[in-house]
């Protein structure tokens, strides 16, 4: 992402580009001072759970490979910022990673605080207050935040949010909200819903539909349906109305709330799985295969898939892993597989499982629990064996399935998933014959 501000309108003066990771949260900053000055960078992201501050760098770009190690011979003190910020995110004051002495006090000792680089104190809409701060512009974050851009109206007068820019001295975005449709009760240039006090503004984009398709040649495609911001409607008093006696009545606002979510062919999802299927993200080897035979498979058989794919596709993905290991380390690869397939990794369904249900699911009898259940009834023969295998396989089905139907809260008892168990069993013990009996049936490097 690169920033560019001219003045006047046609004459180029300085240049940002910055450089951001998969979530879009910046991790360095480079710049240009004037059209042939030398780029360098000067900033880098300090991050624990979220941003907590910047390190000043000076740093000249250069295509080197020894550039980075002949510049980092030294630690400077003094070049960390650290933010300190309020309940809204804020940014209040930043100190540095260097200690200031202060002189022995009436008690009889000396004492060391951290060095304060600027502070500030903002009106409620985000302007700052005149006389209540010191070297307020020296920060590149600010007002729940926050990037300030200092060269278009003066220091934090006006705020990057993403999809619009902010003016906190009149506390109006500069543009039409782009989800003002949704929220009709609104002003599509008020902030924070008018409440700064206890409300933050996002970027207004928080929840991410995608449609999931292949082509007759199996090439994938992701297409962002819709956008909005996540709105929930939450407490926030009481009122008292008679009726013979007095009755707490809870009065109810709309909050934005701060989480994202990801939604593919209207199925929970990840951001990683997203990024996989958009092909920004590079996934795991395996999960890789996968993709690959579920799009070629697709190709060839005109998008139809037998009723026992979760058979051919599960050994498929078994022998994947196999491949380049010691056979003596078959369990262990048999454990990633599985891991890899197995629902309760994945909070929101993993690359596979949307390709799976997208794709190949044409009923309720070829959907992706067919295939969790042949892998797992695999793998555990693999492991601990058949008879084993089977008494778990019938225990999930026996009290996670059976036992609710009859209650009427569960799915019950269902012979298609018994009969994948039994076919993963039945491909267990083929691979542990092969290991046992050094067959070679699998390609497995030398021990």
């Amino acid at each position: 992402m690169v920033k560019r501000f001219y003045k006047p309108t046609t004459t180029l003066k300085h240049t940002t580009w910055y450089a951001r990771d998969a979530q879009g949260n910046i991790l360095s900053i480079y710049e240009r001072a004037t059209p042939t000055s030398e780029v360098k960078q000067t900033e880098v992201h300090i991050y624990g759970s979220s941003r907590i501050g910047i390190e000043q760098r000076n740093i000249t770009y250069s295509t080197s490979p020894f550039a980075w190690l002949e510049s980092e011979q030294h630690r400077h003190a003094g070049t960390k910022r650290y933010e300190l910020t309020d309940h809204l995110g804020n940014v209040r004051v930043t100190i540095s990673d260097m200690l200031v002495p202060r002189p022995a006090s009436s008690f009889g000792y000396a004492t060391q605080d951290a060095e304060v680089i600027d502070r500030r104190d903002y009106y409620p809409f985000g302007a700052i207050m005149p006389g209540r701060n010191y070297n307020a512009g020296s920060y590149r974050h600010g007002f729940n935040g926050k990037e300030n851009d200092n060269e278009i109206a003066g220091v934090g007068n006006s705020q990057d949010y993403g999809l619009r820019m902010y003016d906190p001295r009149i506390a109006r975005f500069k543009s039409v909200d782009p989800l003002a449709k949704d929220f009709p009760w609104n002003s599509p240039y008020s902030f924070a819903e008018g409440n700064p006090i206890e409300n933050i503004d996002l970027d207004g984009a928080e929840k991410y539909d995608y449609r999931l398709t292949m082509t007759k040649q199996g090439e994938v495609k992701m297409t962002l349906t819709s956008q909005q911001d996540i709105v929930d409607k939450v407490i926030v008093g009481y009122r008292t109305v008679s009726y013979g006696a007095d009755i707490q009545v809870p009065i109810y606002e709309t909050r934005i709330n701060q989480r994202q979510e990801y939604n593919i062919n209207g199925r929970n999802a990840s951001l990683s799985a997203v990024q996989e299927l958009q092909g920004t993200k590079k996934p795991a080897p395996i999960i890789k295969a996968g993709m690959d035979k579920i799009s070629r498979d697709y190709a060839a058989n005109g998008g139809q898939f037998s009723e026992n794919y979760n058979v051919a596709f599960g050994r498929f993905l078994f022998e994947q892993g196999f491949k380049g290991v010691k056979q003596s380390d078959f369990v262990k690869s048999a454990t990633e597989t599985w891991n890899t397939v197995d629902n309760a990794t994945w909070k929101n369904g993993s690359t596979l499982y949307h390709m799976y249900e997208s794709f190949v699911r044409q009923n309720d009898n070829t959907g992706y629990d067919k295939l969790l259940h042949f892998t797992a009834s695999a793998y555990y023969t693999m492991k601990y064996g058949p008879k084993t295998s089977g008494f778990l396989g019938w225990s999930k089905e026996a009290f996670k399935d059976w036992l609710p139907g009859v209650f009427g809260i569960g799915e019950g008892w269902d012979n298609n998933d018994m009969r994948a168990n039994q076919d993963g069993i039945n491909y267990g013990k083929t691979v542990n014959n092969a290991v046992q009996n050094n067959t070679g049936e699998f390609d497995f490097c030398d021990d």
